[in-house]
């Protein structure tokens, strides 16, 4: 049943009759009598006998009429109760975030949850994804964006974004070295990564040849960064083969600054998902529960 077809008739038989009615909402005596026509159609019974321009409730219109009033009455106060507490809503929320290129999201989703709730400030702290999920678990944090995280069983993890990792090159690179045409040409040329052990490469090579890992078990990494902008630059800069967000790299790729190797067409794709992670057991208040809430839409 339509609520606003309720809240029609509720009006009608509050003023008396249908033209009052319209006057009140600012709508025509026809566009009322049809929804209420509608309502009845949709309850199967008749609400109220029609003579005249004096409408009289039939016994099954009076009980509606006394239960659809208290009905509206109480949503129309939880409305007026909700808005009243966002416009108080205020406190602090802190946040953990990474020196990944993901960060570049955050902004606008505070700037846009600010223009909602403006009492409500914000706290963050950047740190590693183990370090933010032990401020996660002593309390230090309240959210955290993660892009791995070892304790799902105390910790929630809610997939908010999703970005793919391609192997690039750049011209600097190429005039030290040759374009790999394979995998295990790869081995024999510098990496760069965002952990020196069981980075974006090793993950890489376990994921499209695991005949490899021995041999890649024992390389070095030429330099390791978790900061995306830096390792993006050290690959610019040619110091070696690096994996890039897709997102990040597009201008590179149009200007030939950066190429994508040969093989990456034929190779397993590294994706990355990120986290939106908070304790299970947590008593969040009010803007807390909103701000997860509204993350989780905006990332669709």
């Amino acid at each position: 049943m339509d609520l606003n077809r309720a809240r029609i008739f509720v009006h009608v038989v509050d003023c008396g009759s249908i033209s009052a009615a319209a006057i009140k909402v600012k709508r025509t005596q026809q566009a009322l009598s049809n929804q209420l026509q509608i309502l009845e159609e949709e309850l199967e019974i008749n609400l109220m006998d029609r003579q005249g321009p004096k409408l009289t409730l039939t016994e099954s219109g009076e009980y509606l009429y006394k239960v659809f009033k208290e009905k509206i009455s109480e949503i129309d106060a939880s409305v007026q109760e909700f808005r009243a507490k966002k416009d108080r809503a205020e406190g602090v929320i802190r946040i953990g975030i990474g020196e990944e290129a993901f960060a570049n999201f955050i902004p606008p989703l505070i700037d846009s949850f600010n223009d909602k709730y403006p009492r409500v400030s914000f706290e963050f702290k950047v740190a590693t994804d183990p370090q933010r999920e032990e401020m996660l678990i002593t309390n230090q944090l309240d959210l955290s964006f993660q892009l791995f995280t070892e304790d799902k069983r105390i910790l929630k993890c809610t997939p908010i974004y999703n970005q793919t990792f391609i192997p690039v090159v750049s011209k600097a690179f190429l005039k030290k070295y040759p374009m790999p045409e394979s995998i295990e040409e790869t081995l024999q040329l510098p990496i760069v990564d965002i952990w020196p052990q069981f980075g974006l490469y090793h993950h890489w090579i376990r994921k499209n040849d695991r005949t490899l890992v021995p041999a890649m078990q024992k390389k070095s990494i030429q330099a390791s960064i978790t900061n995306i902008p830096i390792l993006k630059q050290l690959v610019i800069q040619g110091i070696g083969i690096g994996f890039l967000f897709e997102d990040i790299i597009q201008d590179e790729l149009k200007s030939g600054e950066l190429t994508i190797l040969p093989m990456h067409k034929t190779t397993h794709s590294i994706n990355a998902e990120l986290d939106l992670v908070y304790k299970r057991k947590s008593s969040f208040g009010f803007i807390h529960q909103e701000f997860i809430n509204y993350v989780c839409e905006q990332m669709k």
